[in-house]
This record gives structure tokens, C-alpha cells and sequence, in this order.
């Protein structure tokens, strides 16, 4: 399995609506959104279609923290984010994503 990481930010005001942007290998800007909450709702729903999309490769998405979000899928499955490790702990031997 392979992790990838994604910097997803909070939600802003830009000119006449509220934008959210992703980070992997490149950024991707969302919106524009009428309102604050639209956009949080969106960004949420951003993070279940990636969660459905890494399942059907035999992956899954999880949230690090609020903003740092992961992708771990089996090796080979393209995803433009930012490659973390694949190895096992050393300490724990869990796999990225694991529970310990």
C-alpha cells in the first residue's frame, strides 16, 4: 500500500465568493461558493468522493488532521499526491493509515 498526502484548506473569501484549495502534486482551486458553509459542505463531500474512489481501487482516504488529508491505495494506482511512505513502521509495523 502507498500513502499520499493532500493539503486541503479552509474555506476564503475571494472577490464574490468562498474558495477552498487542494494541494497534492498541484493545487486545485474549488469554487466560486455563495456562502462559507456551502463551501465547507463541498470540501466535505470532496473528501467522500476520494474516500469511494480509493475503495473501489482497494484504498481508502482518511484525515490525518482538518487539513491534512491522505490517500493510501495499493501500489501502482495513479493519484497526484504527495507520495509518502510504503514501508512499514519500524517502530509500531503497522502500514500507513493503520491503526496501532
Amino acid at each position: 500500500m502507498r500513502d499520499y498526502q493532500f493539503m486541503v484548506a479552509d474555506p476564503v473569501l475571494e472577490g464574490a465568493g468562498w474558495w477552498f484549495v487542494a494541494r497534492g502534486l498541484e493545487a486545485r482551486r474549488y469554487g466560486p461558493f455563495a456562502t462559507e458553509q456551502d463551501a465547507r459542505s463541498r470540501r466535505e463531500a470532496l473528501f467522500a468522493r476520494w474516500d469511494s474512489r480509493a475503495r473501489c481501487r482497494g484504498g481508502w482516504a482518511w484525515k490525518a488532521t482538518h487539513e491534512q488529508w491522505r490517500v493510501t491505495v495499493p501500489e501502482g494506482v495513479p493519484v497526484r499526491g504527495e507520495p509518502l511512505r510504503s514501508a512499514p513502521c519500524a517502530v509500531h509495523g503497522a502500514l500507513p493509515g493503520e491503526a496501532m
